[in-house]
């Protein structure tokens, strides 16, 4: 019944997410208490329509089968890459069977989609990272570790904040989490000065913790790596718009990162 009310639950969160995407199999939009009914004998190798592949996902998840789940997942998210509910439930799937390469990979790609949409995503940003840093520490990835508990750290700084009485106060709490995030992103620069994603990042940190001139610092080191190694194409939009404000002064930055 457990794994009945998980995936029920999926469901209904993956219709409140980037404005319902449309879940094609009938008896997917049953409500969460009647998806215990779906038969789980379906035969696997059997020929399967693309539009059935979310309904024999739910089969194996119910039965356990979670390695075939994920296969059946994968084949859905080819055809469908930005339904972010479903490559949330993919990369669980993988983390929870060990396959951390390819988690990292749909937590990285979940992520990126998210940061880009525009949705109300920033819990669900939150444990990605959270994910992507586990899977570092099993790597023993220490730039990667660094960077991600950073990233996370500043995502919940910005939630406390902005639940703080006076959102245009800087509330103590954010500042000591951004404080820390500062400090996990400097010493992932250390690991990795030419990365342009922790340079981004500490950008965003030292702006919120209104330091100008190590923001900008930042963002010129930013700005020069993503040459060679552009950023997710969300905060890549978000770098140029830094750069092009008046308050960082474009042409002088643009030339400095020449």
């Amino acid at each position: 019944m457990t794994r009945y009310w998980s995936w029920g639950c999926l469901l209904v969160g993956g219709a409140s997410v980037a404005g319902c995407h449309v879940i094609s199999p009938e008896h997917l939009k049953s409500k969460p208490n009647e998806v215990a009914a779906l038969p789980v004998s379906r035969a696997v190798d059997s020929p399967v329509e693309e539009e059935d592949s979310l309904g024999l996902a739910a089969d194996a998840m119910v039965a356990g089968r979670d390695a075939e789940a994920a296969t059946h997942l994968k084949r859905h998210l080819r055809n469908h890459p930005d339904q972010l509910v479903f490559r949330n439930q993919l990369a669980e799937l993988l983390f929870k069977l060990d396959r951390h390469a390819e988690a990292q990979f749909h937590f990285a790609r979940f992520d990126e989609t998210a940061a880009a949409s525009g949705l109300p995503l920033l819990g669900q940003r939150i444990h990605c990272h959270t994910r992507l840093m586990e899977i570092a520490q099993v790597r023993e990835d220490a730039f990667a570790e660094k960077l991600h508990r950073g990233i996370g750290l500043h995502l919940i700084a910005g939630e406390v904040q902005s639940k703080a009485e006076d959102p245009n106060e800087l509330s103590p709490e954010a500042e000591q989490l951004w404080c820390r995030a500062a400090n996990e992103l400097k010493e992932a620069r250390t690991l990795k000065e030419d990365d342009a994603r922790s340079a981004w990042y500490l950008h965003l940190v030292w702006s919120r913790l209104d330091q100008p001139r190590p923001a900008e610092k930042a963002l010129r080191a930013a700005a020069a790596n993503a040459v060679f190694a552009p950023l997710p194409a969300g905060e890549d939009r978000e770098m140029r718009n830094a750069l092009n404000s008046a308050d960082h002064r474009p042409s002088a930055l643009v030339r400095n990162t020449r």
